[in-house]
């Protein structure tokens, strides 16, 4: 019925008995959303609900609110119509008027819905009345609306989909979750303030809770039958049964692109997002390479069995004639590619889901005859992606159950400024929601080199230290990372995925970039010597993993190894005279930091007693600054005997950073001023936040 058939008293009325409900009640930003929605349509300023109003009016954000990075108005809009969809579906089942909130838009609908005939008898009633107070218990605990939602599906077999909201504990990796083949547990990566682990969320119950040994894990995968969880976590491809506890190491993974488990006991995995698929058995065995990187293809990721246990799913980067979605099968090294997309896909019901643009998309598969059917069809709306491999915030089970994250890729950064206490005492840029920066500083200390995706396209950009303004600096469409600057700040090196993330070099102003350094490994470049003699960069060996190499900036220019071993070694850093570097090395066990002669003999010095990363240099040598294990910026101070060999003192912990979890594939994350005083940081300022949203009975788009 149109909106005009229905009195403004009408939908005032209605709109007070939805915010008085137990499902609104508690959800202040829903109410207040829901409030100016409808209030604003009724006294006839509809055009006025674009995103920036909603932002800037409702949600908080104020005048400095830009809706082209921040989508919150979009995120609040998608979680309303879930609460929306849930109240008429319980406690609002026979009220006399609809309010809904089409996709795409902001404007409520209003219409009058004709009164359902009252089927009244005595087992009807106490029915009734145990759902209600059900309902009551369920919306007061926390994460309630889901677990009720389960327990009524289950029993009274409703069909009828539904879009929920699961509450999470903020996360820096929203896109890691996985629903259990029951499709009765979700498990995701939450930090909660602290380290990042695995969660599980039973959805009979209102509660998550976290796993003990899964600290920094990553992209869970489940096991056939339920009962374990596979992972990523330390360099390594991890399982745990869920019922011991026990956590076992698989496989290394360096770079870690997903995983997928089938009923014959095989785990194909990405080891790393430049390469081809492995596989494993879950007791640990290797079973060999899985995929052959096809021409034009720089690496295979986000693998996923169909239902057969043969055949599988992954997503090719390269390209744009190559990368996509591909179709795989055990023992033939033969792929088919099906289709591009911006992101991997997941197969559930008969069809492919994946993100383009931010909106999930389901795409009709037949799975036994393996062939795509119709049109893709839009099935949701701002999409989580990108903060892992390019891997969508999205997961479903076989029986049908949906989950993804809307909203931002991992909470917000920004550049701040701290002295050695850990006092803040500026802030450089605004909130950004690209992911980590790896930023590297001019030189002069005037000019900030950063990577920066947007539009789905990473490239450099160049921040004004002063002014505070960036501008790009590469638009190759490929992805370019890792910016250097040159030590007379004439040039920046980095790597670009224009094949496998080989070396460019750009000087400043100039037109075109031209290639420095072209290999199979994927590179990037981690420090430039003072001398301007040599280049330090890390590569990544099919079998020795990471790996410290250098490279003459003259003559011959032909890159030689300095620290290659079966252990990892990686983001070494020049001595201010050039003689040593300090680096990280897992061959502990866990990173700690090194130094190492350049280029006579092969002297070591351990610097780290109990863990350590992102070593950094005081520009006159005698202080050292690495990340600890828990976080902490740590200072140790250096004495240089006559004969040139450092003597490291005591380490002394500074202050506690905000940066995230350090066993990523992160570059380093902060810069030390030349005197060692100030410290600028890629700090975490906001937690990602997004619930996810489950949808239950999901109805397939029909074409």
């Amino acid at each position: 019925m149109d909106d005009a058939e229905i009195s403004p008293t009408a939908v005032a009325e209605q709109l007070e008995r939805v915010l008085k409900s137990d499902v609104f009640r508690a959800a202040g930003r829903s109410s207040k959303l829901l409030r100016f929605v409808v209030e604003e349509t009724v006294n006839g300023r509809a055009d006025h609900l674009k995103d920036y109003t909603l932002g800037s009016e409702v949600l908080g954000r104020g005048d400095s609110f830009d809706p082209r990075t921040d989508p919150i108005a979009r995120v609040e809009a998608s979680r309303l119509r879930s609460r929306l969809d849930l109240y008429y579906a319980t406690e609002g089942a026979s009220d006399p008027v609809l309010i809904t909130l089409p996709k795409g838009g902001y404007v409520p609908r209003f219409d009058v819905r004709p009164p359902m005939p009252p089927i009244v008898t005595p087992s009807s009633v106490r029915h009734r009345r145990g759902w209600i107070v059900l309902i009551l218990v369920a919306i007061l605990a926390v994460s309630s609306v889901t677990a009720l939602w389960w327990r009524r599906r289950t029993t009274t077999g409703l069909s009828a989909e539904i879009r929920l909201e699961l509450t999470t504990p903020a996360t820096t990796d929203p896109v890691s979750l996985a629903i259990s083949p029951d499709g009765e547990h979700v498990v995701f990566v939450a930090s909660d303030g602290g380290q990042p682990r695995l969660w599980v969320r039973p959805l009979k119950t209102t509660t998550a809770r976290a796993l003990t040994g899964t600290e920094h894990a990553s992209l869970p995968f489940w096991s056939p039958d339920g009962r374990s969880i596979g992972f990523f976590a330390d360099n390594r491809v991890k399982r745990m049964d869920i019922a011991s506890g026990r956590v076992d190491e698989l496989a290394g993974a360096l770079v870690p692109g997903g995983g997928t488990w089938n009923q014959d006991g095989l785990i194909v995995y990405a080891a790393t997002i430049d390469s081809r698929l492995q596989s494993v058995s879950a007791e640990g065995v290797r079973r060999g390479t899985i995929t052959v990187l096809a021409s034009g293809q720089t690496g295979h990721r986000a693998p996923q069995f169909l239902p057969d246990g043969r055949h599988f799913i992954y997503y090719a980067m390269g390209s744009s004639d190559v990368r996509g979605v591909h179709l795989g099968e055990l023992g033939n090294a033969v792929s088919r590619r099906l289709f591009d997309a911006d992101t991997p896909a997941v197969y559930v019901a008969n069809h492919l889901l994946y993100v383009h643009q931010g909106t999930l998309m389901a795409q009709r598969f037949s799975p036994s005859g393996l062939e795509l059917e119709g049109e893709p069809k839009p099935i949701a709306e701002h999409v989580t992606s990108g903060t892992r491999a390019n891997i969508a915030a999205l997961a479903a089970a076989p029986s049908g159950l949906i989950a993804y994250r809307p909203g931002s890729a991992g909470g917000k950064r920004q550049f701040i400024w701290f002295d050695r206490n850990g006092r803040e005492i500026g802030r450089l840029g605004s909130p950004h929601g690209f992911g980590p920066s790896y930023a590297s500083m001019s030189p002069d200390g005037r000019r900030l080199a950063v990577q920066r995706t947007d539009a789905g396209n990473t490239d450099i950009w160049l921040l004004d230290v002063e002014r505070d303004t960036p501008i790009r600096f590469t638009t190759d469409p490929e992805a370019d990372i890792a910016p250097l600057w040159s030590p007379g700040a004439d040039r920046i090196v980095y790597s670009s995925r224009r094949n496998r993330f080989n070396l460019y070099e750009k000087p400043i102003g100039a037109a075109a970039a031209t290639e420095l350094l072209a290999t199979e490994e994927a590179k990037s470049a981690t420090d430039w010597s003072h001398d301007g003699r040599f280049i330090l960069f890390r590569s990544l060996g099919s079998e020795s993993g990471w790996d410290v190499w250098a490279m003459p900036m003259s003559g011959d220019r032909k890159p030689f190894a300095v620290v290659r071993t079966k252990f990892e070694e990686r983001d070494a850093q020049f001595s201010p005279d050039g003689k040593w570097i300090a680096y990280q090395s897992d061959e502990s066990g866990r990173f700690e930091i090194y130094l190492q002669r350049f280029l006579r003999g092969n002297e070591r010095i351990r610097i780290s007693p109990n863990g350590g990363a992102q070593p950094q240099w005081r520009a006159d040598g005698r202080e050292l600054y690495y990340l600890a294990i828990d976080g902490q910026l740590v200072a140790v101070p250096i004495a240089w005997s006559p004969s040139g060999a450092p003597d490291a003192a005591t380490p002394v912990s500074l202050f506690a950073t905000r940066l995230g979890s350090l066993r990523d594939i992160a570059l380093h994350s902060y810069i030390v001023s030349p005197d060692g005083q100030r410290f600028l940081l890629d700090t975490l300022v906001e937690e990602a936040s997004s619930p996810i949203v489950l949808i239950l009975n999901w109805k397939a788009p029909r074409d």
